[in-house]
C-alpha cells in the first residue's frame, strides 16, 4: 500500500513582533485587541482603523462630517461639533453620552424639509 500524503492548511506563524495595536482615526484611545500587521490596509479592518503610534494622537486633523451625527463619528469630531455649534455637554464624559445631545442639537436647529 502507498502511503499518500494528506493536505495540510497553511498556517501563518506569527510572532509577537508581527502584530500592532490599532486606534480608530481622530482618537487617541487604542482598540482593546493587537492585530495582525498584515491586516493594515486591507478589507479585514474597517477603513478608519490605523496603528497606534505609542501614544501620539493621529496627525489627521479632525473635521466635522456633513450631515446628522451618527454613531460613526469619533469622539474627537462629537467635541468639535459641540464647540463649533456651542453645544453645553453637561455632565457627558463618554461617546454614547455625547452623541444623542449633538444629535438632539442638530435635529432642533436643523428641521426636516417639508
Amino acid at each position: 500500500m502507498a502511503k499518500t500524503k494528506s493536505k495540510q492548511p497553511t498556517v501563518t506563524n506569527y510572532a509577537d513582533k508581527d502584530f500592532v495595536q490599532v486606534v480608530r482615526e481622530g482618537s487617541d484611545e487604542p482598540l482593546p485587541d493587537l492585530v495582525p500587521k498584515s491586516w493594515l490596509g486591507t478589507d479585514l479592518l474597517e477603513d478608519d482603523v490605523v496603528e497606534f503610534k505609542g501614544g501620539s494622537k493621529p496627525t489627521e486633523p479632525v473635521t466635522i462630517p456633513e450631515g446628522e451625527p451618527t454613531d460613526k463619528w469619533t469622539v474627537p469630531q462629537i467635541d468639535l461639533y459641540a464647540e463649533t455649534h456651542t453645544v453645553d455637554l453637561g455632565s457627558a464624559s463618554t461617546k454614547g453620552e455625547k452623541l444623542p445631545v449633538i444629535v438632539d442639537h442638530y435635529k432642533a436647529t436643523n428641521p426636516p424639509a417639508s
